[in-house]
């Protein structure tokens, strides 16, 4: 599957054993316990795909990929979906095949590898532009990568007038930069699928939305075919469905779940103003004229 979501049956299975495996894997006795910890710009022109290891000691790694296997053996509980345009459900894990031509494509081939050259001292000035992190753990046979990606809290500066710390029962004040790290997931990648639980940070990160906006351009088309509808300035109606993500990622999930050729006039102005969409629409009977 190169440019098609529509995700086969027998690979929908696959992605649920490897799912299987990877539970097992992590679940184990003697399973990795310790993870590299990835920084990313998310500007793939910049060496190593704008990734740096960044430096931690160990006892902070095993921690952090303790919370995080944590966090994939309780979410590995969800059910396994294709990912469609529309959001993904909290009671869902959305997958896509990591050979998804496109901004999925891409991400994948600017990883960095298992050695990489590159490493990030952690300071305020050098973590400010870093939009992601990447927490990277390997089979004790060294065979296979499990990468889980976290956006929405990737690593934040602790700001505040005035900082201490708490030594020997006494605060004591600090000039060093303190950081925060959460354990949450947005997505992992391991043996050819994504798994993907917040959907917009996947997409962001992925430059998925050209593909929504792709999609929901091809759905316009379609919605300019239909003879209860009549589009009278295609690229006005173009922009505005594209300037709201929203309403693009409904008319490109519409349109991925082939349900567009059924739409109506009656229909198509119900979602313009459930989307709030800033396009004029008038109906003459049931049919939708939109200028």
């Amino acid at each position: 599957m190169s440019d098609n979501l529509n995700v086969e049956e027998d690979l929908l299975k696959k992605a649920e054993a490897e799912l299987s495996d990877l539970i097992q894997i992590l679940g184990a006795a003697g399973g990795p316990s310790d993870a590299s910890i990835f920084l990313g710009t998310l500007k793939p022109n910049q060496p190593d795909g704008g990734w740096a290891r960044l430096n931690a000691r160990d006892d902070l790694r095993i921690q952090l990929a303790g919370g995080i296997k944590r966090r994939l053996l309780s979410l590995a509980e969800r059910d396994v979906v294709p990912l469609e345009y529309d959001a993904v459900t909290d009671s869902s894990i959305g997958i896509l095949p990591s050979d998804f031509e496109g901004g999925p494509r891409t991400f994948l081939d600017n990883l960095p590898g298992i050695e990489i050259d590159g490493t990030i001292k952690p300071t305020s000035e050098n973590v400010s532009d870093q939009k992601i992190r990447l927490t990277r753990f390997v089979t004790n046979d060294a065979s296979e990568c499990i990468d889980v990606f976290t956006k929405s809290g990737n690593i934040k500066t602790v700001r505040a007038a005035h900082v201490a710390l708490f030594e020997k029962d006494l605060l004591i004040p600090s000039d060093s930069d303190i950081f925060t790290l959460s354990d949450d997931i947005d997505f992992f990648l391991f043996r050819g699928f994504y798994y993907i639980f917040n959907a917009n940070a996947f997409q962001v990160a992925t430059n998925f939305n050209k593909s929504i906006e792709d999609k929901a351009k091809e759905g316009l088309s379609v919605l300019s075919s239909i003879d209860s509808i009549e589009i009278t300035n295609m690229d006005d109606f173009s922009s505005a469905v594209t300037g709201s993500k929203l309403f693009a990622r409904k008319l490109a999930a519409l349109q991925y779940g082939n349900y567009l050729k059924q739409c109506t006039g009656p229909r198509i102005r119900s979602y313009i103003s459930t989307h709030g969409l800033n396009v004029h629409i008038e109906m003459e009977g049931d049919k939708a004229i939109l200028t």
